[in-house]
């Protein structure tokens, strides 16, 4: 047995070890408090700021989503400059979130607690692909603003190399810009998805296609053609005015190589194919030529048929020569191209042509003047031409922006008009509402359709002194069926002038394009259809065009009314002759039936009417149309609703709405 001193030893031993344990498990305890604490203050940290984050984060995603269609919007109007603004702001908007995240560490905090805070790592995703679309979407506004500052120059100039280049730019945003959004589409949170979705709004998946056909068109060593077709507005023809002229622009990978302008009889002189022109015009012409082609409403159907012939011409067949496409422009253009230059001078005709005098020296030296004589009439087209292309290269900053806001306007009237024979291209002109074509009615169309033209037959340029006035007054019935009262009048105004051309009688062919279901039932006014001589083309080797010959075989004659129904671009034609002599005004009414035009929900219906007018033509239009009884117009407040244009676009769309009228006679909000 130990003694008592080395117990006691021992004991102050064990007391001291366990004491030293009491004041172990102490620090201990006040560690893992402490660590605790830490780490609840961190994820309250982390917590607050999600708060915050995914806050802004709403917010500003408005906001963004907003700035990036407007951003969009702008670009399909072909202003970059507008764009840009718009999509700054987007940037701005995702700076701001950013900012808050880095205030809070979010970045880090993400991806240490992505399995916990599972939205924010959503957050972070739509995030970055937002930011990455709003970048490329600023670089491609940049890209396409020096497109539209430098293009041309670049064409024109034997610098398609950098026209290329700036465009494989713009192709490349639009890529990473596809890109970026389509990885919207991974992101498993469908509230982001409604929230940030854009790719198929964007359609940029289209845009893509389109500029690598445009890349690929223009990047060639082989010459390439387009033409570009001068439409005579004085001598309407049903896709304009007559084509007596067109320049054929040459081009390459080195841009613009050479322009050629000729008379549309050149080629036509040279064309070995026998082909039956239209009927109408058989009196006048044996061969359907190049010069004739302009005979359909819709651009597309008129420009393809005028290529196919211009290419089966000797000048072009021959060399295996084709063209891409072709631009229509009309005297209007013109004129506003030479009010943007000084005035030029045709030494050789001891001339000087401007905005004002153009029209009338054109017509004198064509129909009159000394290169007649020489069998070369359009010549001074030519020359003209040629002057006006070296006199855009000193136009300053000012006179560009005149005329291309002039240019823009003349498209919107169909004044200018585009065709590609690439499907890709072709749709992308026709999605801009600039190719020229006839309205599509809809398979569930609510509403109604007017489309006309006018023909000139044999009636000299009496259409540059020939105004018209279209006036179409509707009644809409319960049951859904529309009467429709049109009125066409012109006025021949070639009284003023001396010269024969613009004197003659205005013989025209009249065309009212109208929906399928449409009943003729009346008219008044119209000219006795002309007897056309017999042409025995089976016996001379012709053969028929088969577009034509569709047209001629839908063909059905009313001889009571003297009117013609056939069928074009889907729709009910009615044609007639309207003869307007020199100083007079001649009217012409055609009433017809719409059958089951309009459906009627409970509450209201919407309805669409929509006028196609004629390129080139000289018009002014008003619509009048009546409720059905019970109803009134919301537009109007009223049973009638009345708009009348002095100068409608190339397409007038006006949207309506129908509202019932309560029983006791208040109206239904």
């Amino acid at each position: 047995m130990k003694d008592p001193k080395t117990l006691a030893l021992y004991g102050i031993k064990i007391r001291d070890s366990e004491a030293n344990s009491v004041k172990i498990k102490s620090k201990i305890k006040k560690i893992f408090l402490g660590i605790f604490i830490l780490l609840f203050t961190f994820l309250g940290v982390e917590f607050l700021g999600y708060r915050e984050l995914k806050k802004i984060t709403k917010i500003n995603s408005v906001s963004i989503i907003e700035n990036l269609k407007n951003g969009r919007s702008e670009m399909e109007r072909l202003s970059p400059e507008k764009a840009t603004s718009f999509l700054k702001k987007a940037d701005d908007d995702f700076s701001g979130i950013e900012l808050i995240a880095k205030k809070y560490g979010f970045k880090k905090g993400v991806e240490l607690f992505s399995s916990i805070l599972k939205p924010a790592q959503y957050l972070k995703e739509g995030f970055d692909s937002f930011k990455s679309a709003s970048k490329n979407f600023i670089d491609l506004s940049v890209n396409s603003s020096n497109l539209k500052a430098n293009g041309v120059d670049w064409f024109f100039n034997q610098k398609g190399n950098l026209l290329i280049e700036n465009l494989e730019k713009i192709h490349k945003n639009t890529e990473d810009i596809e890109l970026s959004l389509n990885k919207l589409k991974n992101i498993n949170s469908q509230t982001l998805k409604d929230q940030l979705e854009l790719g198929d709004s964007l359609k940029i998946g289209n845009t893509n296609k389109l500029l690598s056909s445009i890349i690929n068109l223009l990047n060639t060593k082989e010459d390439k053609r387009i033409a570009i077709f001068f439409e005579n507005s004085g001598e309407l023809r049903p896709g304009g005015g007559f084509t007596g002229s067109y320049a054929e622009t040459i081009w390459n990978n080195n841009g613009l190589v050479e322009i050629k302008v000729w008379d549309i009889y050149d080629p036509d002189g040279q064309l070995d194919a026998k082909i039956v022109p239209p009927k109408e015009l058989q009196g006048l012409t044996e061969n359907f030529g190049a010069r004739d082609a302009n005979w359909f409403f819709d651009f597309k159907d008129s420009a393809k048929k005028t290529l196919e012939l211009l290419e089966k011409s000797k000048i072009y067949n021959e060399k295996s020569n084709t063209f891409e496409g072709a631009i229509a422009v009309n005297i209007n253009v013109l004129k506003s191209v030479l009010e943007s230059t000084e005035d030029i001078n045709l030494e050789e005709y001891n001339l000087k042509v401007n905005s004002k005098n153009f029209l009338d020296i054109l017509q004198k030296e064509v129909e009159a003047g000394k290169d007649k004589l020489n069998n070369k009439p359009k010549k001074i087209i030519k020359v003209l031409f040629e002057k006006i292309m070296d006199s855009f290269k000193n136009l300053d900053d000012t006179k560009k922006e005149y005329l291309a806001f002039k240019i823009q306007d003349h498209i919107k009237n169909k004044d200018i008009m585009f065709y590609a024979k690439n499907f890709e291209i072709q749709s992308y002109l026709e999605n801009l509402n600039i190719a020229g074509r006839v309205y599509e009615i809809p398979s569930r169309f609510n509403g109604d359709y007017l489309g006309i033209t006018s023909s000139n037959i044999a009636g000299g340029k009496s259409d540059a002194v020939t105004s018209q006035k279209i006036k179409l007054e509707s009644k809409i019935y319960i049951n859904g069926k529309i009467n429709n009262f049109l009125t066409i009048e012109k006025t021949h105004n070639g009284k003023s002038s001396d010269d024969y051309w613009y004197q003659k009688t205005n013989k025209s062919i009249i065309k009212t394009y109208l929906p399928r279901n449409s009943k003729f039932t009346y008219i008044k006014g119209n000219d006795i259809i002309p007897k056309i001589p017999d042409s025995n083309y089976a016996n001379m080797n012709f053969v028929e065009d088969p577009e034509l010959k569709n047209l001629e075989e839908s063909k059905e004659i009313n001889k009571e009314f003297q009117i013609i129904n056939l069928k074009e671009s889907d729709k009910n034609v009615f044609e007639f002759w309207m003869n307007t002599s020199m100083g007079k005004i001649k009217k012409v009414e055609l009433e017809y039936e719409n059958l089951g035009g309009v459906t009627f929900p409970q509450d209201e219906s919407l309805f669409e009417f929509v006028f196609d007018k004629q390129s080139g033509a000289n018009v002014s239009f008003e619509y009048l149309i009546e409720a059905p009884e019970g109803y009134i117009w919301k537009e109007s407040g009223s049973e009638i609703f009345n708009k009348v244009l002095e100068k409608p676009e190339g397409r007038t769309k006006i949207d309506l709405t129908l509202l019932e009228k309560h029983q006791e006679g208040q109206f239904q909000p």
